[in-house]
Formats: structure tokens, sequence, C-alpha cells
């Protein structure tokens, strides 16, 4: 019960929710560690993607969350899966300046120079975003 309100407090009042959107992706976007360890215990997937890729580690590599991204992939998360246009969670970490984000996915073996299908790396876009760590991401995992 508790899982579901916090599913539908996101929402609240959209007509329809986004496709593949699960519980899990919401905790990584709000960056609600407690939420996202309760849905790990009881069995949410750690890889599921959303219609464009995004997983949970995405997410909260790309809001910064690094307590929550720990977490999921301390649980099996995948450090380099990539997003529909290859962004991997190095690149959106990049791509917003979350420095003690990147450090961790670094000591975890990511893809420091992995490519988007349009050949931009975390170092492209690294060299050309704000590198503030309370930048905050334009848009959510939905676009």
């Amino acid at each position: 019960m508790v899982l579901k309100a916090y599913c539908n407090q996101q929402y609240l009042g959209a007509e329809k929710l986004p496709e593949q959107t699960t519980s899990l992706l919401f905790a990584a976007q709000d960056g609600s560690y407690d939420t996202a360890k309760l849905l790990l215990e009881k069995r949410a997937t750690v890889n599921k993607a959303r219609y464009n890729g995004a997983t949970p580690v995405i997410v909260a590599s790309q809001y910064g969350h690094r307590d929550v991204l720990e977490l999921l992939l301390g649980q099996g998360g995948a450090v380099d899966a990539p997003m529909h246009d290859g962004a991997t969670p190095f690149f959106v970490a990049s791509q917003f300046g979350h420095r003690d984000v990147l450090e961790l996915l670094l000591g975890q073996g990511g893809a420091v120079n992995a490519p988007k299908h349009d050949g931009n790396t975390p170092l492209h876009v690294a060299a050309f975003s704000t590198t503030s760590s309370t930048r905050t991401p334009e848009h959510n995992f939905d676009q």
C-alpha cells in the first residue's frame, strides 16, 4: 500500500503515467534511499529500463543521488547500461556535473570514454556543461 501511494503521489493529477514507469525509477529520481531499499528488498528489478532505456542507475546518476546509486550498484545495477541514444550513467553524471557520482561510477568500472550514438563523450559534455554539483537536470527521465 505504501509503495502504491508513493507511485501515485509522483503523478498526482496525471491522466496517464509514462510508459514502463516503476516505483524504483521514481525513488532513483527523487533520491529516496529508504524507498529504493524497500523496493529492492521486495525484489524490484534493478535494471528495469524505461522505453528510452533509462534505468534506475542512469536516473540516480542524472539527479546526483550518490547514496541511491551506491545501493543500486550494490544490488546488481548495471554500471554501463546505455540508454537508447547511447548515454551511459557516466555520461549523464558528466552532463550535470555530479563529481561525487562520477567518482563512484569510476570506482565501479564505469566507462569514462563511452560515446553516445552522436559521437559525444562524457568529456565533451563536461567541457560544455556547468560544473556545479548543485546543477539540476533540465528535464526528467521521461524525456
